[in-house]
Formats: C-alpha cells, sequence, structure tokens
C-alpha cells in the first residue's frame, strides 16, 4: 500500500510534466486509484513497486538525464521486473534528445560518456542477478529444502537449486549467454510467439481487449496527428512551421507512446494476453494519460461549476461513462474474482 501510495504521487507528478495540464494530471491519478487492474496493486505482488520504480526513472529522466541517481530506480524496476528492461530507452531516449541540442562538442561528448556509463552500471546489475542464478542452478551445491518443495518439483518435473548431477542439468545453462528468464516462461508457462493463440482463450482476449483499444487507437490518433514530429523521433529539430502545429505537450508524450505500443504489441504477440491489463496498468502511465484527456474542462455542460463534479455520471459524455465503467466494473469485478481465487488478469 506504501508503494502505491509512492507510485501514485510520483504519477501525478510526470503527469503535470508531460501533459502540461494540472488538472489532467489529477484525474490520471484518480483513474490509477482504481485502475482495471487495481487488486494487484493491493495483493502482495510486484505491481505497485514497479509502477513506483518505473515512474520515478520516467520522472528522473523527464527532469534531469544527468543526474547519476537514476542509475537507483533503474536498476531496481529490473530487478523488480524483466520488462523494466525497456526503461532504458527512456535514458537512452532523452540523452539522445539533451546531446542532440548541445551546441558544443565538447557538451555533447560530456553528456555521451554520462549515458553510456550509466548504461554501463546498469547491464553489471542485471548481469550480477543472471550470474545468481547461474550460481543457483547450474552449480552442484547443497541446499536444504523441506520434504513437501522437494515432492512437489518432482511431481511437476521442476528443477531445485544445486540440483545439478553428472547428467542433469537445466538446458538454459548451456546458452550463450546463459539467461533463465526465457527458458523459465517457455518451459513452465508457455510463452511464445503467438503460442497463445487458441480458439479456447478467445475470452481471455475479449478480457484485454479495452486496454488494448485504448492505448491502440489513442496512439493511432496521436501519430496521425503529429506524423513531422515522429517521423523525427521526437529528437531531431523540427522546423519552426512543425513546432507551431504540434503542441508541446504532444512533443512531452512521444516516448511515452512508443514504450506504450511496444508494450502492447509485445503482449498481443507474446504472453498469455489476459496479463495485458496489468502488465500495461502497472508499466504505463499512458493508460492514465489517455483516459484523463477524455475529462477536459470544455467537455463539461458547465464551466464554472466545482471541479469535485468531474466524475458525475448524469454529465459525462459517452465516451468519459465508458472510461468509468470499464474502471469501475474491472475494479469491482476483479477484486471479488482474485480474492476468491478465481482467475483474473
Amino acid at each position: 500500500m506504501l508503494f502505491f501510495a509512492k507510485a501514485a504521487n510520483t504519477l501525478y507528478e510526470l503527469g503535470r510534466r508531460v501533459l502540461r495540464d494540472q488538472r489532467k494530471a489529477e484525474i490520471a491519478t484518480v483513474l490509477f486509484c482504481f485502475n482495471p487492474a487495481s487488486i494487484f496493486f493491493s495483493a502482495p505482488y510486484s505491481e505497485s513497486l514497479y509502477s513506483w520504480l518505473s515512474f520515478s526513472v520516467m520522472l528522473m529522466c523527464f527532469d534531469d538525464i544527468n543526474s547519476v541517481l537514476i542509475i537507483v530506480p533503474l536498476s531496481l524496476s529490473i530487478l523488480c521486473r524483466s520488462n523494466g528492461l525497456l526503461n532504458i530507452g527512456f535514458v537512452v531516449f532523452f540523452g539522445l534528445k539533451m546531446m542532440f541540442n548541445q551546441t558544443t562538442v565538447l557538451s555533447f561528448v560530456t553528456i555521451f560518456l554520462k549515458i553510456v556509463s550509466i548504461l554501463i552500471i546498469i547491464a553489471f546489475h542485471f548481469g550480477l542477478m543472471q550470474v545468481y542464478n547461474f550460481y543457483l542452478f547450474c552449480l552442484r551445491k547443497s541446499f536444504n529444502f523441506p520434504d513437501f518443495i522437494r515432492d512437489f518439483a518432482l511431481q511437476n518435473q521442476m528443477v531445485l537449486a544445486g540440483n545439478r548431477s553428472n547428467d542433469s542439468i537445466s538446458p538454459w545453462c548451456n546458452d550463450s549467454p546463459p539467461i533463465s528468464y526465457g527458458y523459465v516462461q517457455e518451459r513452465y508457462w508457455n510463452v511464445g510467439f503467438l503460442s497463445y493463440y487458441e480458439f479456447k482463450q478467445l475470452p481471455n482476449f475479449l478480457l484485454a481487449a479495452p486496454i488494448v483499444l485504448i492505448i491502440l487507437v489513442n496512439s493511432f490518433k496521436y501519430f496521425r496527428r503529429n506524423t513531422a514530429f515522429c517521423v523525427r523521433l521526437g529528437i531531431f529539430n523540427l522546423k519552426p512551421k512543425v513546432l507551431r502545429v504540434t503542441q508541446l505537450s504532444d512533443q512531452h508524450q512521444f516516448v511515452f507512446i512508443v514504450h506504450a505500443v511496444a508494450l502492447t504489441i509485445f503482449a498481443i504477440l507474446f504472453v498469455h494476453i489476459q496479463v495485458t491489463t496489468r502488465l500495461l496498468a502497472s508499466s504505463s502511465p499512458m493508460l492514465y494519460f489517455f483516459c484523463a484527456n477524455y475529462f477536459t474542462p470544455q467537455q463539461q455542460h458547465k464551466k464554472n461549476d466545482d471541479e469535485s463534479n468531474i466524475f458525475d455520471l448524469k454529465r459525462l459524455s459517452v465516451m468519459q461513462k465508458v472510461v468509468i465503467y470499464y474502471f469501475l466494473g474491472y475494479y469491482s469485478v476483479g477484486t471479488v474474482l482474485f480474492s476468491n481465487f478465481y482467475p483474473w488478469t
């Protein structure tokens, strides 16, 4: 719950900078507090911690990419969840953006070396985790496991740490480099390219459909609206005429939208599709930023009404109601199903 509160506060600060609109940042934060995967932010899962770390990386990149302290949340986010590796993209993007805005070669080289140094340290931390896994599962060690653990591993054909023998070793130990994550996902979770595309999984695809549509449809609108800016990857300077067309808030959203689209496409093609909801809800602020855009003050019937009535269902448009029902519906159903040991996102 502490990490959830920290994540909400960090999302609010990030929203103020990216959206350039305090009211939208407030709405995005409120939506985060009862998001479609909310139960996973309250249960003993890694979602709340990962969100806080990831949003912190994004905020620090936005505020000061030169800060070496960015290593802390970035390294921890990678150790917390494997998809934290994508957060490296924010360091690279904001670093390149600053580099190409420099007027002297010395400044360009200085920033380049600092970014490279940060990435090397991050790679070292990630490497330590892989070495630790190799030590546990690829070397012959003596670990004392309770009998019920040994029985469970035997029944489910699982490998226990330190269980290597002359004729038995985990296949991934012989890979170059020996990284366990991909093997574990494929071996025990059946994660692979289009491996989840079975007719019996249709309900799970429908379960993930709302968040996939929100991300992809709004991202397409963004790219169509800011084509010239996107073609330049949001890094290289634009002509003054193009700059006038591309709003400042749109410019700030570019890298976050690319991150959200990359995660969405990866989820559609590789992972268990129903996990897409909590994957995106905990990793990308764009779910909340896109939905907050539907609740602009201009869309309210009475401009001078008290702002606390922003979610008054009697005054909401169709799209606003859809967002509210989607968030509240998944929030309620997910809480009931998950807490009674039924499958959910």
